[in-house]
């Protein structure tokens, strides 16, 4: 179940990075779509003119806590401030 469960994340991913025209070596603000992109929470950054995508992180809860929620991400604020943190308790 749980090959089954990685192959369809896998799946989404390459997906959601075909469908984001930004993902190619062309890292220029006049691209086809960077506006969309841009208003998500995450980063392209472009060292040496080719894109690299950066998320938000996955959290971990400290020791003895465990995740009881998670908060939504801010559309409102710009990443990595946009990222929703786990809820611990």
């Amino acid at each position: 179940m749980k090959s089954i469960i990685f192959v369809g994340c896998l799946l989404m991913l390459v997906h959601v990075s075909m469908q984001i025209s930004i993902w190619d070596d062309n890292c220029h603000e006049d691209t086809p779509g960077f506006q969309e992109v841009k208003n998500l929470c995450f980063h392209i950054s472009c060292p040496n003119n080719v894109a690299q995508p950066h998320a938000c992180m996955n959290d971990i809860c400290p020791p003895g806590q465990n995740p009881i929620g998670r908060e939504s991400d801010d559309n409102s604020k710009t990443y990595p401030g946009c990222c929703g943190k786990l809820i611990c308790q």
